[in-house]
């Protein structure tokens, strides 16, 4: 379901270039009961996360350039945990 909602985002950037946030929660309100900006917003979080999207201003997205790989998202300078 939620990659289904991230390809339906990620057409709708696509067709218009850099988005609003609020244009996308007017656009797909009609998926959540309550509290659709927030639900939005976490997809969107996802995606940033992950590549898909780029947020370049507060509320303002457009395309990623792609998946992160594992290395871009850790932390070189992160203490390794052995376990015994």
């Amino acid at each position: 379901m939620s990659r289904e909602r991230q390809s339906h985002i990620l057409n709708f950037v696509r067709e218009n270039g850099d988005t609003k946030k609020s244009e996308l929660v007017s656009k797909f309100d009609h998926w959540y009961y309550m509290n659709s900006a927030k639900h939005i917003g976490d997809i969107l979080f996802r995606m940033v996360q992950n590549g898909k999207l780029e947020r370049f201003k507060k509320g303002w997205y457009r395309i990623g350039a792609g998946v992160k790989s594992r290395s871009e998202i850790l932390d070189p300078n992160q203490v390794e945990i052995k376990f015994n």
